[in-house]
């Protein structure tokens, strides 16, 4: 049985902000701003290193987002790689904390960014649920502006004792500001 679970609007720009910065966002709802830069849905899949299993555990998260949709913007840019990395403590049956990374961009005019990722508020049981990653680009292409990531996220299995969960999809709203 998978699990699925809504990302909030406030995540959603929050994590557009991220995926700008160099972070990852799950797709929500949240429509851009007018302001945006850019504005995106992005798809793609999250690895957990170890595997999440049931006790509380630092891990290793892999992003790796492999496509793009819906762009709109202030800029002709679009992202055409996105790969985000980092550590969070989780478990199946917990809440996901200390969550923190680098997500690196690629833009279709060949240039790239660097992001740190931080986190606002996160929801997440066993790969799955909601999260606020906000994040700063640090370098590149849009140095200095935030982005927002946030989504779904449907991990692939359903955690457990038995069952530890190696990955999930993410489908977020990715926005540059």
């Amino acid at each position: 049985m998978h699990r699925t679970a809504r990302r909030s609007a406030a995540g959603l720009s929050a994590l557009g902000l991220a995926a700008a910065a160099g972070m990852w966002v799950s797709p929500a709802s949240a429509a851009p701003t007018a302001l945006s830069l850019l504005s995106c849905t992005s798809h793609g899949t999250v690895t957990f290193h170890p595997s999440i299993t049931v006790g509380s555990q630092s891990i290793t998260y892999t992003y790796t987002a492999t496509s793009f949709t819906g762009c709109t913007g202030t800029t002709a840019l679009r992202p055409t790689s996105l790969t985000a990395t980092g550590t969070e403590h989780a478990q199946c049956t917990g809440a996901t904390t200390d969550h923190t990374g680098t997500a690196r961009y690629k833009w279709s005019d060949g240039t790239t960014s660097t992001a740190t990722v931080g986190e606002t508020a996160e929801t997440k049981t066993g790969g799955s649920g909601t999260e606020d990653l906000p994040a700063t680009i640090t370098s590149g292409t849009f140095a200095g502006h935030t982005t927002t990531f946030a989504g779904t996220t449907t991990d692939a299995t359903t955690c457990s004792a038995s069952t530890p969960e190696p990955n999930a999809t993410v489908d977020a709203l990715l926005t540059i500001i």
